[in-house]
């Protein structure tokens, strides 16, 4: 053959000029199916069968019920591990584009939007996901009085309830829940109201809290005696989340959660309500999401979106990017990216250990796999050891017992020590991106991976952004190596009053005498050229970090509240190496005081700044 020619044939032959995209039509399966989720669940097996590279959506609006709708156990990290109802399952797929074109997805009762399991390059874009009843209470106060200390309190349309022997029960998807986590917004912001955490209304139990009562006035409104020690203003929303007796069905059924998932992105995803967070992934890796919304139903009375964090990250690696997003009105953060620490229970061998995870919704939590790495950590300090182990085997005899098998023998293990899995660690890159009206913080960076959080907006009711570690509790890893905070606007936070700062870098640790002779916590923080506008004092408060930047940045006193903590320290430094504070300014009628101890100061520079003064 002439060699040109064969040339030719093999351009013809390979050119992807020639590959025919497989596309997968919706609109084939609403006709043979009717039910959407029974649509959307046999449209995506032929994408698996057929190996489409795409599911075409038409533009519509689709309800999804749980009657006919894919079920599967799904253990999830942070949120209620059960039987779930799921829209769209995408399990086991690659190289898949799902286009919504715009599409609205409605769920109906107890459902999750999508999961995406054990799937490779996945791309979601233009879709929408909303429930038909969102997994909260919705109130407003319509009358108030102070002599006889009680208000009448007007549910919204949706809202089933009854009272019974002084409580109130309330009937979602046929079953009666208690609530818990109350809340008061601000009709006029739309915010959390000002000093949230120090008016609380109490849980509704007349079984733990039998001092108030309560009567139903009909129309939708009942009337609290004595429920509150400071009573709410009329007009006030009220907010609360459904809890079962035995656990909180406020996070039994997050929006989308990815699982032993990689190159996974979500574009033009906008998600209005969930019973727990929007974007939960886990031991997931390389996961790009852009221009995602969690907000609350346009043009709805809804004044909340999800009952949980918008997005969270845990046991994640690759990378991790939230790239002009907007998140508002959710029950809790913005963003929180972690590890997970378990507890070792002991030796069984030489080469075997014993492990448990501790908190109760990291039980069936995939804490190892074969040939990750597992590093030690002392419960006092929180400080490695220094003793790694490589994993040969693990077995998991139940959803919060294993058992490690090593490479090596292990040496030097005390019974209660921590565990952490270094082998998924993941970076953050946050840009663009708008969090705020939340209770809660905006983000939780604990990540040991590299972040960089730049040109962001943070107006949420708590902390801008917070890094901690503990084994209290959550049992969430926390440590950070690598982290920018540039850039970035904070406004008006911690208007809830809890009592921190805009930023807090403050890990929750037991002996903190023994670690300070050990080591820090946190390495390579630079805080640089944000603008912070404030209308209280604490900005910053940092422990045990070695290399500590504030510098470049621009604070701004505003009159939008009353300070509510007017005698804390604007920074506070403590048990920090390689200290650098130069270059900021603060614009404040009084001087802002930097409250830092002897070794950080000794051990760093604080110099050329503008309304400040040290130690005062």
């Amino acid at each position: 053959m002439h060699k040109g020619l064969l040339i030719l044939l093999l351009t013809f032959t390979f050119s992807p000029v020639w590959a025919v995209e497989k596309v997968i039509y919706l609109a084939d399966y609403l006709d043979k199916y009717q039910d959407a989720s029974l649509a959307f669940y046999h449209a995506l097996e032929a994408c698996k069968k057929e190996k489409a590279d795409k599911l075409l959506i038409p533009p519509a609006t689709y309800h999804c019920h749980p009657e006919k709708a894919f079920q599967q156990y799904v253990s999830i990290t942070n949120n209620e591990n059960g039987l779930k109802s799921i829209a769209l399952p995408i399990i086991e797929q690659e190289d898949l584009e799902i286009d919504g074109q715009g599409s609205k997805i409605i769920l109906h009762g107890l459902m999750m939007g999508s999961v995406i399991h054990r799937s490779k390059n996945i791309r979601v874009k233009n879709l929408s996901f909303d429930w038909d009843i969102p997994f909260y209470v919705q109130g407003k106060i319509v009358a108030v009085n102070r002599d006889s200390a009680y208000y009448d309190l007007q549910f919204a349309d949706y809202v089933k309830y009854r009272v019974s022997n002084n409580d109130v029960l309330f009937d979602t998807f046929g079953k009666e829940y208690l609530i818990s986590g109350n809340f008061w917004f601000d009709p006029d912001t739309g915010y959390p109201v000002y000093k949230l955490a120090q008016i609380f209304p109490k849980h509704w139990n007349a079984h733990n809290e039998p001092h108030y009562q309560l009567q139903d006035l009909g129309n939708r409104t009942i009337r609290v005696y004595n429920q509150v020690d400071s009573l709410p203003e009329p007009g006030w929303n009220f907010i609360a989340k459904w809890r079962h007796p035995e656990y909180r069905i406020n996070r039994a059924a997050p929006s989308i959660h990815l699982f032993n998932s990689f190159q996974v992105s979500l574009t033009d995803v906008k998600i209005h309500s969930a019973a727990g967070m929007g974007v939960i992934g886990e031991r997931s890796g390389d996961i790009r999401l852009e221009r995602v919304q969690v907000i609350p139903t346009p043009n709805s009375d809804r004044i909340v979106s999800v009952t949980a964090d918008a997005t969270h990250f845990a046991n994640c690696k690759g990378k991790v990017v939230l790239k002009d997003c907007l998140f508002e009105s959710q029950l809790d953060d913005g963003l929180n990216i972690h590890g997970n620490y378990a507890a070792a229970d002991g030796l069984i061998d030489g080469f075997t250990l014993s492990g448990r995870v501790v908190h109760r919704q990291q039980v069936g939590f995939q804490f190892a796999l074969p040939g990750d790495t597992i590093r030690f950590i002392n419960r006092e300090t929180l400080l490695p050891t220094g003793e790694t182990l490589v994993v040969k085997d693990i077995r998991y005899l139940n959803d919060s017992y294993f058992e490690i098998t090593a490479e090596d023998s292990i040496k030097n293990t005390m019974p209660e020590m921590g565990l952490e899995n270094i082998s998924w660690v993941a970076e953050l890159e946050m840009t663009g991106c708008s969090i705020g009206k939340n209770w809660a913080r905006s983000v939780l960076v604990k990540t040991p991976g590299k972040s960089v959080i730049t040109n962001n907006r943070f107006y949420s009711s708590m902390q801008g952004v917070r890094n901690w570690g503990e084994m209290l509790w959550f049992y969430e890893s926390g440590n950070v190596t690598d982290v920018l905070i540039s850039n970035n606007e904070f406004i008006d936070l911690g208007r809830a009053g809890v009592g921190l700062p805009v930023i807090v870098i403050n890990p929750e640790i037991k002996n903190k005498s023994l670690a300070a002779k050990t080591g820090f916590y946190n390495q390579n923080i630079r805080i640089i050229n944000n603008t912070i506008r404030t209308f209280d004092r604490p900005i910053l408060s940092a422990y045990s970090v070695d290399g500590l930047v504030f510098e470049g940045n621009e604070i701004i006193k505003t009159d939008t509240f009353e300070p509510i903590f007017p005698d804390e320290p604007v920074i506070k430094i403590m048990h920090c190496n390689n200290v650098k504070f130069s270059g900021n300014h603060y614009d404040g009628a009084i001087e802002a005081d930097i409250v830092i101890d002897e070794f950080s100061e000794s051990n760093g520079t604080i110099t050329g700044n503008k309304g400040f003064v040290v130690n005062p």
